[in-house]
């Protein structure tokens, strides 16, 4: 029979998910009884999850603001970006 990975050893494989982490916090929390470690492991999930929104933002809009590091417009690298709802209602445009 398989041996059972303990809650440790999934956390050291797959501690870049968020997934996993607000699993671990769960059992923490239920089982463990444990909030202290339960607040500091939610908190590491909730940074990773929005370091992920943040790329995926990048990923799909670019350098949507248009401004290089030095300050200056750079206008080659504005984007129009419409993003609009499941009714097809356009919901937001942005100034280019």
């Amino acid at each position: 029979m398989a041996s059972l990975a303990t809650p440790v050893q999934v956390l050291s494989r797959h501690s870049s998910s968020v997934k996993v982490l607000q699993l671990y916090v769960k059992f923490l929390q239920g089982v463990r009884n444990d909030p202290w470690s339960a607040a500091r492991w939610a908190a590491e999930a909730e940074k990773l999850q929005k370091m992920e929104e943040e790329a995926n933002e990048r990923a799909v809009f670019g350098n949507s603001t248009g401004v290089q590091n030095d300050g200056v417009k750079n206008l080659d690298d504005s984007k129009g970006v419409i993003i609009m709802g499941a009714n097809c209602l356009i919901r937001v445009i942005n100034d280019v």
